[in-house]
């Protein structure tokens, strides 16, 4: 893939942790799903058929105390992505995370793919 040249057309986007997740250096949920409602909304002016995202979500086990509005967070995706022409990948290194989150976070999305699904996994 040539890289430059889909950042020159629109197709792709590159976001560090803090300027996607943390714009007004902390983490708000609703600033958060705002960007992203912006962001379909713009794939689609600019032709595009639909919008894809992922997050690395680390960033919320490694001291930032933000586990709770996290959590709230993946609700408000799990609510408006069906809604849009969307697909979000969020995910998750395991031993990062207490069961307890884990737990919240995958009660919050109906489809999740667990490590050990992986067809790669004894390659």
């Amino acid at each position: 893939m040539d890289t430059d040249r889909e950042i020159k057309r629109g197709a792709l986007e590159l976001h560090t942790e803090d300027e996607a997740y943390f714009p007004n250096k902390q983490f708000e949920p609703l600033a958060m799903m705002e960007m992203l409602t912006q962001s379909i909304d713009e794939s689609l002016e600019k032709g595009f058929v639909a919008f894809r995202s992922a997050g690395e979500l680390g960033w919320a086990a490694r001291g930032r105390n933000d586990c709770d509005r996290f959590i709230e967070y993946e609700k408000m995706v799990e609510k408006c992505f069906p809604k849009k022409p969307a697909i979000g990948l969020c995910q998750y290194a395991l031993s990062d995370f207490l069961p307890d989150t884990l737990d919240s976070v995958l009660e919050s999305h109906k489809l999740h793919i667990p490590e050990t699904s992986s067809p790669w996994q004894n390659c």
